[in-house]
């Protein structure tokens, strides 16, 4: 469970830390989603190469961002209610959630919205996974930082 008080309670820097385990999926999980997301938009956007080419990008981002749903849906329970109950890196907390979200419709938007949206959307998508893969980092060195400090 890790560091608690003399009085069984965990201690006040590992509230709303996740285990080992669940912490490297999830890095593993959102990491993969975020290099394999960068690398399609550099390939299709950037490098103009057809879409055929991108086939294992285009499956490896959409399997993990998947699996992105279900990681963070299990963090949930935990780590954002007991944190944000603690009043704990919300802002930060707040942003990365808000921006994940917003990234998960767009995706749902890009598959099955009307293609007449597509290319706002796909804009759309890119800049928030873009965002979200600058929240996250920025969150776990806040999280981090108060920890230390109290």
């Amino acid at each position: 469970m890790g560091a608690v008080t003399r009085h069984g309670r965990p201690h006040a820097s590992r509230i709303g830390r996740l285990p080992r385990w669940q912490r490297r999926s999830l890095y593993a999980v959102l990491g993969l989603c975020a290099v394999s997301g960068t690398g399609w938009f550099l390939l299709l956007d950037a490098w103009h190469r057809l879409p055929p080419q991108l086939t294992a990008w285009w499956i490896v981002h959409g399997l993990t961002g998947a699996l992105s749903l279900v990681a963070l849906g299990s963090v949930l329970p935990h780590h954002v209610v007991v944190a944000w109950k603690a009043r704990r890196n919300r802002v930060a907390g707040a942003c990365a959630l808000g921006l994940f979200a917003a990234a998960a419709l767009t995706a749902l938007a890009l598959l099955y919205g009307a293609e007449e949206w597509r290319d706002g959307v796909h804009v759309a998508h890119v800049a928030l996974g873009l965002a979200v893969t600058a929240a996250l980092p920025w969150h776990l060195w806040r999280g981090r930082r108060s920890a230390r400090s109290g």
